[in-house]
């Protein structure tokens, strides 16, 4: 969340406060009390219920929702399905990662951090600060960033392993269908064939891991809500 949002949530606690500090006690009512605190836990367990359970692992609404405003504070949209499947896949990887004893360490971590940082002539400490601001936890941050890295680097020691090369007949190919679908106006294949090379090579990338994905899914249990 943002700081501003931070600053919202406690005015209005405190306008609460106020408010029932200025209104007279009524006469307590204890069986009252009881089913008003009741349907609170109740509405809180409504708001916050399990929208999925992969091999025993809870992955909640709230959850759900958290990602669907990350996308949103990216300037994407996806719905809760969407924002499921992702949370879904990214618990069967973690779960997988795990169990083959791979892990990221802090200190690469940090190291992958401080070069991302470095790039915008930011330091580690200043990047601490605006965490901070924001009322976001830097230890929370780093153990999402070394999960975001056990998956990369999960991916690519498996990617290895497969071939991703774009034979040139393939890349003719690929050349001469999209010059029929522009109608004959484009460059020559010479001088696109690098960018094709390159975008060919990422669709066969992305069909390994979409593969290696879905063999994963089905090997493991899971259970919508």
């Amino acid at each position: 969340m943002e700081k501003t949002k931070y600053l919202i949530a406690i005015a209005l606690a405190l306008s609460v406060v106020l408010i029932v500090g200025c209104t007279p006690p009524e006469s307590p009512d204890i069986e009252e009390n009881e089913t008003t605190s009741q349907e609170r836990d109740d509405s809180a367990n409504e708001k916050n219920q399990v929208a999925a359970i992969v091999n025993g692992e809870e992955i909640t609404t709230n959850t759900v929702k958290e990602m669907q405003q990350t996308y949103s504070q990216q300037g994407q949209q996806v719905s809760e399905e969407e924002a499921l499947e992702q949370l879904v896949n990214r618990e069967i990887i973690l779960q997988e990662i795990k169990e083959k004893g791979l892990s990221v360490s802090t200190e690469e971590a940090e190291n992958n951090i401080e070069a991302q940082l470095a790039q915008q002539n930011a330091t580690l400490e200043q990047y601490k600060q605006s965490l901070k601001m924001q009322g976001i936890s830097y230890k929370e941050q780093l153990a999402s960033i070394k999960q975001d890295l056990a998956i990369q680097n999960y991916f690519n020691s498996l990617l290895d392993n497969i071939n991703l090369s774009v034979s040139d007949e393939e890349a003719r190919q690929f050349y001469e269908g999209y010059k029929q679908q522009k109608g004959g106006n484009i460059s020559s294949y010479e001088e696109l064939k690098p960018q094709m090379i390159l975008a060919m090579q990422q669709e066969k990338q992305q069909q390994a891991i979409n593969e290696i994905m879905n063999q994963l899914r089905e090997n493991a249990t899971i259970e919508y809500k």
